[in-house]
């Protein structure tokens, strides 16, 4: 009985996510970092602040507009392990205001297990 209230409950979680209610299924990381940011389509290397991440992505705030589908690199400094964390993804939202650009990145699949190093 127990195994049919815990799938019901998973079931009304997943119908709510369909709606809107929340469409992020993994929790948030708040960094508040300074990270660097290569441009994948022009070479362009520049820091921006990665403002939160998950196992899916990350929010960053910029001074540069970023566009829809613009490929990047992002490089964590990570002092605790010795070492960098390279992702790689793409920008599916960008909220421009006055002087500043806040935007999403949707790491590539085969990048996130390296996200795993931040929980570490």
């Amino acid at each position: 009985m127990s195994y049919i209230i815990k799938n019901q409950s998973r079931l009304i979680d997943y119908f709510k996510l369909l709606n809107g209610y929340e469409r992020r299924v993994f929790d948030r990381l708040g960094i508040c970092n300074d990270v660097i940011v290569k441009d994948l389509s022009n070479g362009g290397k520049q820091m921006d602040t990665l403002l939160d991440v998950s196992f899916m992505g990350g929010c960053l705030h910029s001074i540069r507009s970023r566009i829809l589908n613009d490929h990047l690199e992002v490089e964590i400094n990570n002092p605790a392990l010795g070492k960098n964390i390279v992702l790689n993804g793409k920008v599916i939202w960008s909220k421009n205001d006055s002087a500043m650009c806040t935007y999403g990145v949707k790491f590539n699949k085969s990048d996130i297990l390296n996200l795993g190093l931040l929980w570490r």
